[in-house]
């Protein structure tokens, strides 16, 4: 399937990408909401730390550990920074919000449908196992996606499948 999905018209990601892949992973009678929208989010102030040696341990992560806070240096806000449009899934089930999952829509470009439900049913995949409800679990689903809604043309809807096995 071409890249011809935009990120910025909500109806079509919900119908195209989100409610197939969330239904082949959430049964219908967990589902209780799944929530397409746009948010702002502003990325956090950075600290740029000026670190004595003999001080700090640097962790596998790159993470800095045994400094004591009055010896990093204050938080550097960059005048930079705006908050940024991302597109938000939220999916409720059980009494419980699973982790948003967001995609940067860009600059108006189209995205490939099938590329996006590949992430989320990964990611989806990934949090259902963390939430109260699935716990542990790695569930696994089929889902097909629509094609793209063509105006003026009842019923013309070109549908793809997940691939199923390795490939």
């Amino acid at each position: 399937m071409p890249n011809d999905l935009d990120l910025r018209d909500l109806d079509e990601v919900r119908r195209r990408v989100v409610l197939p892949v969330v239904r082949s992973l959430v049964r219908p009678d967990e589902l209780e909401d799944v929530v397409v929208d746009v948010v702002l989010e502003t990325p956090p102030p950075y600290r740029v730390p000026g670190i004595a040696p003999g001080e700090a341990h640097a962790s596998v992560l790159g993470l800095i550990f045994d400094v004591p806070e009055s010896r990093l240096p204050p938080v550097v806000p960059d005048q930079d920074i705006v908050a940024e449009e991302w597109v938000s899934v939220r999916i409720k089930a059980r009494g419980e919000w699973v982790e948003p999952i967001r995609w940067f829509p860009g600059d108006g470009e189209a995205h490939d449908p099938q590329w996006l439900a590949a992430g989320l049913y990964s990611q989806l995949q990934d949090e259902l196992a963390e939430s109260r409800f699935a716990w542990g679990e790695l569930r696994e689903g089929d889902y097909e996606l629509p094609g793209p809604d063509i105006p003026g043309v009842a019923g013309c809807d070109l549908t793809t499948r997940r691939p199923s096995g390795p490939g």
